[in-house]
């Protein structure tokens, strides 16, 4: 199954949350994939082909955890003071997740930032 296209505009220095429900299969209607063993990971660049990472999202640094295995729960959150850093208005992410024998793009697209005014 290719991967969703969206694309997310994240407000600079506020919270950033996103759940996701991981299916098995193309529609609403599909059971919940169990990610048990699964890795989700997400990076932002500047361009595909760039060796920059803007942002990495992943378990390790608590922006991206399986929230819910069995429910196929995956859930972003970026806390305010890292959103508060990013000083770009555009770039290309995807989220993927890793099992020992398999990875899978489940999202991609571009993300755009919008500044902050108020400090």
């Amino acid at each position: 199954m290719p991967a969703a296209n969206f694309n997310p505009a994240i407000e600079a220095g506020a919270t950033y949350r996103l759940a996701l429900i991981v299916r098995n299969g193309p529609t609403t209607a599909a059971p919940p994939m169990d990610l048990a063993g699964w890795e989700p990971r997400m990076q932002l660049r500047p361009a595909a082909d760039s060796l920059d990472v803007l942002l990495d999202c992943r378990p390790a640094n608590a922006r991206l955890s399986v929230a819910d295995a069995a429910a196929g729960k995956i859930l972003l959150d970026i806390p305010a003071s890292d959103t508060a850093r990013l000083d770009f208005s555009a770039a290309v992410y995807d989220l993927i997740i890793v099992s020992a024998a398999e990875t899978r793009r489940l999202l991609q697209g571009v993300v755009s930032v919008s500044p902050a005014v108020t400090r």
